[in-house]
């Protein structure tokens, strides 16, 4: 069964959270009394502390107002030399800085702060520039430099004589340990941070304590509890007004009702929060509730509104130089495209991102981002380039302790073992991939594995262990609402069950799976369940429910087929949405740099007339008459730019229509091949094999009285024989190109083989005087084949040669090995093939002009199936031929 691609459901709530610790409440009635304090007569020193505290208050809700306070704090300090009063303005400085995505230069004040508060042993200015420095390595993504700092930052806080606020180093702490995957670590910091609020009555801090708590449970996939805390962060946020928290909160609250799959409420509370960040100007976090606005309408199927969102958050990361959270959001583009099918294009989007990963070394999205690409890799069949990036992404992450991503690459490493049927490997990597996920206690990836190392065992014939972690991967699945797994593993002990002879016990979980796959409206599973479930009645000769399940096959298969084609137009339509998208913010962005032009022009143009107007009347005129000849090259690069969109729309669609034309010709076309092959397979076969029945009774029983009539009735025979044979070729080719056909591959000795060939086909060869010869090495030659579809396809090329090689010829088989390469050849003494048979020579239903010498009959497929199945064994088939000097046809395999 196909493993179902999986992309962590919370990475929106992620990002907000990075810009909503660290916030220091807004209490609108200390700001007042402080206000009124500042208009009493008090000393400069008393001024001072005042100054700094309302810049403190300030932080994250009026950036003019602390650099209002600050400036004037600064004076009264310079003046009175006072550095521990500067180092706080430093550091309040700094922290403004960081809510405004200025990280250069908040390093800079936030380094000068560290300096003064070291030089002057000053605790808890040394605490406050560590935690400002902690907050930018994390939001470079370096977590483990971060915490470094904040435990710098706990050892100065704890010698500081002024009164502790441990909250905002166990806030940045928990954050830290949340973004390395460590979720119970979070929750711990988080929970010591409750704790203190609660003691020291401090309850406008516990807003975002709480907020940050509720990420950590929707995170752990407890959407329910997560709610609950949210809803506490916001009752304290509105009641202290803290307009910046209220929208960080209001934004995790639509991530929950998005996960919970609410999506009108998801959207909503993303407005609500999108609302309160443009009143205060805060492009980063306008930015996350792009992403997220744009995530609910990808999810809707709604590729215009997700496109728009996404290309609107990206252009104001990229505004920003947001490295970090543009890589990000390319990211969520790359899922974008993934989900619609859209590989390549996905893949451009993750290229984007890793280089962004790259750039800023945060080795944290560049191990995600490698497993990304591995996917897209893995899903077009390229194995070794997609193994070769989950191999560097699990490196990575291993460097940098991400155990989430360490796991995500060791699962996906295992799978691609499986595929390749490496199960011993694929084993080996899913138990340790299961380990870590034990260890960080992440439901899905237990589920994950456990259902994985069922499979693998169950393909071993371990039954009794594939069904242990079956039956764990579908109690975690029900255990945590993971409902496509929890199919998943129904049919997987179905199946299993069906293999150790429990029909009863096996039917009851294939219905349920059934049952679910529909419910969850997951085609492709209950598709396989129902053939599991075919299988079934049919071994147990109910045939009536195995009829009404293939039946349902049936309609799944079209219903599948139309979604197949539903998602190309869709895919089609994505494109041309999002090209129109570009199209139309370059020309916005060019009509805007063309309008600029021309108003910088103009006002150079007043500004001359003004100089010089009463000197040179005649400079005016030529002022004048150039400022219009440039306004008309302006309409006129206005106009062609139209032009140039209007024609390439134009282009678009005509190529629309024409994909759409060749799409309904492709569908007719296949139809009615898949009618003709119906035809032969439920009209033809029975029939056939019923008139030789009765042909060989007539000639078993009426043979002494026919007399010399019996050469018709061989005739005959003869005749339903070749009929049979084409017959079963064309089943062969309906078989293949439905991929229906079980090649089990296994170690093979070909000189074996070959030998006792060559044996066989003496008998027919002698008929017309030919011989056939085996030329093979000493040494035993192994490779990994499926045995009957090997003789099948060398028993075809055999009886070729032999059927257009005249009389008195040889057919010679050779062996021989090359560069871990086995070559089997069969050369006849025949007419040869002409090139442009040659060019055709593999392709269905095509007879060439060389006739057999016997005027043996042949349905033209023989070779094309010959293909078909070698290529179904990793091998190669060549043919070298010329006219008059015969023919050998070549088979390459790799040597076992």
């Amino acid at each position: 069964m196909k493993r179902p691609i999986f992309w962590p459901v919370c990475c929106c709530a992620l990002f907000l959270l990075i810009a909503h610790f660290d916030t220091i409440a807004q209490d609108q009635a200390q700001v007042d009394s402080l206000l009124r304090r500042i208009a009493s007569p008090i000393s400069d020193q008393e001024k001072l502390d005042t100054y700094v505290k309302l810049g403190r208050l300030h932080i994250n809700t009026d950036t003019a107002k602390v650099l209002e306070y600050t400036e004037q704090a600064w004076e009264l300090a310079a003046s009175a030399q006072n550095n521990i009063a500067k180092t706080d303005i430093l550091n309040i400085r700094g922290s403004m800085l960081i809510e405004l995505a200025a990280y250069t230069r908040a390093s800079v004040q936030l380094e000068e702060a560290l300096n003064l508060a070291t030089d002057l042993n000053y605790y808890k200015g040394i605490t406050d520039a560590k935690l400002g420095l902690a907050r930018i390595k994390r939001s470079k993504g370096k977590y483990k430099e971060a915490l470094g700092l904040l435990d710098e930052a706990l050892a100065a806080l704890n010698q500081s004589e002024e009164p502790r606020d441990y909250v905002p180093v166990y806030n940045n702490t928990a954050l830290n340990f949340y973004l390395l995957g460590n979720l119970d670590k979070a929750i711990e910091q988080f929970e010591k941070c409750i704790a203190i609020c609660l003691q020291q009555g401090t309850d406008s801090k516990l807003g975002r304590v709480y907020m940050n708590t509720g990420v950590m449970y929707i995170e752990k996939e407890l959407p329910e509890i997560g709610l609950n805390y949210y809803r506490k962060a916001l009752g304290i946020q509105k009641k202290y007004n803290q307009k910046n928290n209220m929208a960080g909160t209001l934004n995790n609250i639509g991530v929950a009702h998005k996960n919970l799959g609410n999506a009108d409420s998801a959207l909503y509370y993303y407005r609500q929060s999108m609302k309160l960040n443009l009143e205060q100007g805060l492009k980063g976090r306008i930015i996350q509730n792009y992403s997220n606005i744009g995530a609910v309408y990808s999810d809707r199927n709604e590729y215009d509104s997700s496109d728009y969102y996404a290309l609107k958050a990206i252009q104001l990361y990229e505004e920003i130089e947001d490295k970090y959270n543009a890589g990000i959001a390319y990211r969520n583009l790359g899922h974008d495209y993934y989900n619609r099918s859209n590989y390549p294009q996905a893949l451009e989007y993750y290229l984007i991102a890793l280089r962004y990963a790259r750039t800023i070394e945060a080795k944290l999205l560049e191990g995600e981002f490698l497993n990304a690409i591995g996917k897209v890799h893995e899903v077009q069949g390229q194995t070794e380039t997609a193994l070769q990036h989950y191999r560097q992404a699990a490196a990575i992450s291993e460097a940098v302790g991400d155990q989430y991503n360490i796991a995500e690459a060791l699962t996906n490493i295992g799978m691609l073992h499986h595929n390749l049927e490496q199960l011993d490997s694929s084993i080996f990597y899913q138990e340790r991939a299961l380990a870590i996920n034990q260890e960080t206690n992440y439901p899905y990836g237990i589920c994950e594995n456990h259902l994985n190392l069922g499979l693998s065992l169950t393909l071993l014939n371990q039954t009794s262990e594939a069904e242990n972690h079956l039956r764990k991967s579908l109690q975690i699945s029900q255990q945590n609402g993971l409902q496509g797994q929890e199919a998943t593993a129904l049919l997987a002990l179905g199946e299993l069950a069906f293999k150790q002879n429990k029909p009863q016990q096996s039917l009851s979980f294939l219905e349920k799976g059934v049952g679910l796959a529909q419910e969850i409206s997951n085609q492709q599973l209950e598709k396989e369940g129902r053939a599991a479930l075919v299988r079934l009645h049919q071994k147990r000769g109910e045939y009536k429910p195995a009829l009404a399940h293939q039946l349902a096959i049936a309609q799944l298969q079209d219903s599948i087929f139309n979604d197949n084609n539903t998602r190309k137009i869709m895919r089609l339509e994505a494109s041309y949405a999002f090209e129109m998208a570009k199209d139309s913010i370059r020309f916005a962005n060019e009509k805007e740099k063309l309008m600029l032009d021309q108003k910088i022009q103009t006002e150079r143009t007043n500004t001359l007339i003004v100089a010089i107007v009463l000197a040179v009347v005649t400079a005016l005129l030529f002022l004048l008459y150039f400022f219009y000849q440039n306004r008309i090259r302006t309409n006129k690069k206005l106009q062609e730019l139209n032009e140039s969109i209007t024609i390439r729309n134009e282009e678009i669609t005509q190529q629309r229509n024409q994909l759409d034309l060749a799409n309904k010709k492709l569908t007719e076309l296949n139809e009615e091949k898949k009618k003709i092959l119906a035809v032969v397979a439920h009209d033809l076969r029975n029939p056939v094999q019923l008139i030789k029945g009765f042909i060989s009774m007539v000639k078993t029983r009426a043979s002494d009285r026919l007399g010399a009539e019996m050469e018709f009735v061989d005739y005959s025979l003869e005749a339903t024989d070749r009929l049979s044979n084409m017959i079963a070729e064309l089943l062969d080719v309906s078989a293949m190109e439905s991929k229906s056909v079980d090649v089990r591959l296994k170690p093979v000795i070909i000189n074996d083989l070959l030998r006792q060939l060559a044996i066989n086909f003496s008998l027919s060869a002698a008929e017309k005087n030919q011989k056939v010869t085996a030329e093979l090495p000493k040494q035993e030659l192994i490779i990994d084949a499926d045995p009957n579809y090997l003789i099948r396809i060398l028993e075809n090329l055999i009886s070729n040669a032999l059927k257009f090689s005249e009389p008195n010829t040889q057919v010679q088989l050779a062996l021989e090995h090359k560069n871990q390469e086995v070559l089997i050849s069969i050369t006849d003494d025949g007419p040869g093939i002409s090139p442009e048979d040659q060019a055709r020579l593999f392709d269905e239903f095509r007879q060439l002009t060389a006739k057999a010498t016997a005027n043996e009959k042949s349905t033209g497929l023989g070779l094309s199936i010959v293909k078909k199945y070698v290529e179904a064994m990793y091998g190669q088939i060549t043919c070298k031929s010329e006219l008059g000097k015969g023919t050998t046809f070549t088979l390459q395999f790799a040597r076992g």
